[in-house]
């Protein structure tokens, strides 16, 4: 490992994933401390959030599959203390950074590897907790909100908007005086999004939601929507748009997409997928640069996330799965260095 001025130990806590069948699966483990290599860089751990891309991939659900057992984590903040040559890594030497993981394994650990081109230093009013969460959301939200506005669509509908990223959605509507019909689970997502500015929020579970959404589509001509729930919803959606595109970028129902052949052939609807990873690939490099740099100028504000519980490692085996049961509270952050 290259000469470096921080003591790094040989061996480190992780979570380890023994088997595809849910976080419950998950143990603490002491394993050797990782080596970066060229372009890398060793990130001490500040905090990792549990997304739910984490969960999915821990219930073998995601679109990819590392060989067992392995450590999850697919974001996180922390402080780069080695790099394995380049003169990106040696600027980044002792800086804090947001950071994904690197070499076949996550940073729910108390230390991980990243690439130095993909760690992004993090100015000192971003906290550890906004810091941890700067990429998958945020990103995701920028990238589902330019889709909507290069298509030239008056108004948007999304589903789960009291998610994370329902909640950063809402917030650029706000911004930029877009209608959007925001449609949530239970009565008291609908206060906490109107609290939040959204003017038209639909709770699902209520009689009339399907007239009401129907109603609201075809009024403010919302062709195009953000679905992150699947199953029926999907179907319900897109029945009650005008025409236009449905893009599903989660699957919280655990179902598979339901959709009235109808509205495909004769109606001008159509469902794609959004998948960050995937999205991330098809970017040049300065196009990330510079959502990157817009998702800083916005981490504290507008990209915001909301944290409702700190877990050390110790407590992911046993607490984890309670605090998973109502995730439109907000976030749950791993601190490898406990809480």
């Amino acid at each position: 490992m290259p000469q470096q001025p921080f003591e790094i130990p040989s061996v480190m806590r992780a979570l380890k994933l023994t088997a595809y069948s849910g976080v419950g699966s998950l143990r603490v483990v002491e394993k050797p401390v990782p080596v970066p290599k060229r372009g890398e860089v060793l990130v001490r751990v500040l905090a990792s959030p549990v997304n739910p891309s984490d969960v999915m991939f821990c219930r073998g659900l995601y679109g990819i599959e590392r060989s067992l057992p392995t450590t999850p984590g697919f974001e996180g903040c922390g402080v780069v203390v080695a790099h394995g040559g380049g003169m990106l890594g040696r600027w980044q030497m002792g800086k804090r950074v947001a950071c994904g993981g690197q070499g076949g394994n996550g940073l729910w650990a108390e230390y991980a590897l990243a690439s130095a081109a993909a760690s992004l230093p993090l100015p000192a009013r971003i906290s550890d907790a906004q810091g941890a969460s700067a990429i998958v959301n945020p990103i995701s939200a920028l990238a589902l909100w330019e889709g909507f506005r290069r298509g030239g669509h008056r108004a948007l509908i999304q589903t789960a908007a009291a998610s994370q990223v329902g909640r950063m959605v809402v917030r650029l509507g706000i911004k930029s005086g877009t209608p959007m019909i925001h449609v949530v689970h239970r009565p008291p997502l609908v206060e906490l999004l109107r609290g939040l500015g959204a003017e038209h929020v639909l709770d699902s579970s209520t009689e009339g939601f399907d007239p009401a959404l129907k109603e609201l589509a075809h009024r403010l001509k919302a062709t195009y929507a953000l679905d992150a729930v699947g199953g029926e919803m999907t179907r319900r959606v897109l029945a009650a748009m005008p025409e236009g595109t449905l893009v599903v970028y989660g699957a919280l129902a655990e179902k598979a997409c339901e959709a009235d052949p109808g509205d495909l052939i004769f109606h001008n609807k159509r469902i794609e997928g959004f998948w960050l990873s995937q999205w991330l690939k098809g970017q040049n490099p300065l196009t990330t640069l510079w959502k990157l740099r817009s998702v800083l100028s916005m981490l504290d504000t507008t990209l915001s996330t909301k944290v409702v519980a700190r877990l050390s490692l110790e407590q992911v085996p046993t607490d984890l799965e309670a605090h998973l049961r109502s995730t439109s509270d907000g976030k749950v952050l791993i601190i490898p260095g406990n809480p």
